[in-house]
């Protein structure tokens, strides 16, 4: 019997789970929990895709990772991370209980075990944020020539600023 209607499917949505290998993607510092064991990525961690930005964009990321899939699995050696691109970025150590409770849920995450851990006692001092203002600029301009995209980024700095 052949199909009547249309067949509605939603496309993938852009996770780091769903990397194509060879291609990179920038991944938010936020989605990673760091312990002194491991650091941990949600399978299903939002990413935005290297090849859908120009090089005016890339510059967006102050607080985002440059990922590239290397390997067809979910395990540390499909994936590889460029902590480079936020050399001054500094992330809060989770405690061992949050490392036992990941690894109860290890299914669900990216588990990296081999990486150079540097334990700060103060944090660094960062440069000062662009003004909101500048931000709420990019962002009309951003939603004027319909890249969606950008707004997205965009707003979240706008949320995370005000946060502060």
């Amino acid at each position: 019997m052949p199909i009547k209607g249309i067949v509605s499917a939603i496309a993938p949505e852009q996770r780091i789970e769903n990397l194509s290998l060879g291609e990179e993607a920038y991944l938010d510092a936020f989605s990673l929990t760091v312990t002194e064991r491991a650091i941990f990525i949600d399978r299903a961690a939002f990413v935005i895709l290297k090849k859908h930005l120009d090089e005016n964009e890339e510059n967006l990321f102050d607080d985002h990772i440059l990922v590239k899939r290397i390997g067809k699995g979910l395990t540390e050696h499909d994936f590889e991370l460029d902590m480079t691109v936020i050399p001054e970025y500094d992330f809060t150590l989770d405690d061992s209980a949050t490392y036992v409770d990941l690894m109860r849920h290890k299914d669900n995450h990216i588990i990296f075990y081999d990486f150079e851990l540097e334990k700060l006692t103060n944090f660094r001092s960062k440069e000062t944020e662009p003004a909101e203002e500048n931000l709420e600029e990019q962002l009309r301009e951003a939603v004027e020539k319909q890249d969606f995209e950008k707004a997205t980024i965009l707003r979240e700095k706008i949320k995370n600023n005000s946060k502060k």
